[in-house]
């Protein structure tokens, strides 16, 4: 497979062996060593005009982007973050649900959430489960948020918005 961005190369040095089409492999032809390192400076300077950091982050104008997110349903009063955004939604469409465990993350990871929809709250539980948010956060308006950071016992209140 031709290595035509950053984000195709491997980690194994030497399963390189190519750069953007351009043969790299050892005893290549010395000819192509001059386009190779053209590639690789193409590459660096395709990453930084709109740098994708990893699993759908970006850096895009000074501004770290977390991407849209999935939909998430509380089950049981639990949830499993798989990124950074997260929008919450009830079990069985309720009016309101609580949610008091998020499983997922690791230490230092940030986590934004947010409610499905008005009328559907989400009620994150403070001290049940793995949540310590020093009170109770309810999201019930779709522009509210709650901005978590993962512990090593769990997730903590980063900061939160009631609108």
């Amino acid at each position: 497979m031709s290595k035509d961005s950053l984000s195709d190369y491997s980690q194994t040095a030497g399963s390189n062996t190519d750069v953007g089409g351009v043969n790299i492999n050892e005893g290549c032809p010395s000819s192509t060593i001059n386009n190779a390192i053209r590639e690789v400076m193409s590459h660096i300077a395709d990453w930084f005009a709109t740098p994708v950091l990893a699993n759908g982050l970006s850096l895009t104008g000074g501004f770290l982007g977390v991407g849209a997110g999935t939909t998430l349903t509380v089950s049981s009063g639990a949830v499993t973050a798989t990124g950074s955004a997260h929008t919450i939604d009830t079990e069985a469409s309720a009016s309101t649900d609580d949610l008091d465990t998020i499983s997922g993350g690791a230490n230092g990871d940030l986590l934004i959430l947010r409610t499905a929809a008005n009328g559907r709250d989400i009620v994150l539980k403070d001290g049940t489960g793995n949540l310590d948010l020093g009170s109770d956060i309810t999201l019930n308006d779709i522009t509210d948020r709650a901005i978590l950071i993962r512990t090593a016992s769990g997730w903590v209140r980063f900061t939160n918005a009631d609108n």
